[in-house]
């Protein structure tokens, strides 16, 4: 299963929100960066996150629109 979602990843030391596509797989979950901008030496700015499925994750919303602000001259 597949959808873009509002999610925080929960641990003692603090808490961190992200808005990612989430994919729910067997043993895992995994959080793939919408944002696909790069390092100079490739490596992606906001690379994936892979959790294990006994880790705390709270889905808070999906997303179901987006837009991109247009400049006024």
């Amino acid at each position: 299963m597949i959808m873009m979602v509002v999610c925080v990843i929960d641990d003692i030391a603090n808490q961190r929100v992200y808005i990612k596509k989430i994919h729910i797989e067997d043993t895992h979950v995994r959080l793939e960066s919408l944002n696909k901008d790069t390092y100079d030496n490739g490596e992606l700015i906001y690379p994936d996150i892979l959790l294990e499925n006994t880790e705390n994750l709270r889905l808070i919303g999906k997303v179901i629109d987006s837009f991109k602000p247009i400049e006024i001259k």
